[in-house]
């Protein structure tokens, strides 16, 4: 494939999803500085980047490279935000310990504020933001403009914004989120993604 390739991950035995916060100096850990270290040449600019983290199809790591990605940055002395945008299945809060009641759902419909839905996490530097509850149409809010001003709104308060979306061949959830971003990052896993799928990306 012409498509460049910024890293590869190992397979993870813990069934920690905070591997690199909780093992720095294990095997796992230093591939995702390799990664940390080749996205530097990806991007450029002195706000805030914003990356997107993205699968074809469930159970191929996205979250988890997300999660790990996103303290491998912290742990460097970089602020960092991880916004759980899949709308559908949120998980992300489950991992950090926190609520789900508000987040970026209840952001984009009005009810909150920004600083009402970043939450620190036991990780120095490291915000989350919620998905929120799930709503009937998740599709239809990603795309309000409201997303769009909340993203340019964060670049100037995190050194780099990560972003965790829903799988991109089950639903277009993360083709809109895609526009908005700096970096795409698609997750393929050996002996499970299917060589087809580097055509949809």
């Amino acid at each position: 494939t012409s498509i460049p390739i910024l890293g590869n991950i190992m397979h993870s035995l813990s069934k920690s999803d905070l591997v690199v916060y909780e093992n720095p100096k294990s095997n796992i850990a230093e591939s995702f500085r390799a990664l940390r270290t080749n996205l530097q040449y990806m991007l450029t600019g002195s706000l805030g980047k914003v990356i997107s983290i993205h699968s074809t199809n469930p159970r191929e790591g996205k979250s988890f490279t997300a999660i790990n990605l996103s303290a491998i940055l912290a742990i460097n002395n970089k602020k960092v935000l991880l916004i759980g945008a899949d709308l559908r299945k949120p998980r992300l809060h489950k991992v950090f310990n926190l609520s789900n009641e508000n987040g970026l759902s209840t952001y984009l419909i009005g009810i909150d504020s920004i600083d009402q839905i970043i939450l620190p996490t036991m990780i120095e530097n490291l915000s989350f933001m919620p998905s929120g509850p799930i709503p009937p149409n998740p599709s239809e809010i990603l795309s309000k403009p409201e997303m769009k001003v909340l993203l340019e709104t964060l670049r100037s308060r995190f050194d780099y914004i990560i972003i965790d979306n829903a799988p991109t061949a089950m639903v277009t959830d993360g083709h809109l989120v895609s526009h908005l971003s700096d970096l795409n990052i698609f997750i393929l896993r050996y002996g499970f993604s299917k060589m087809q799928q580097i055509d949809l990306i």
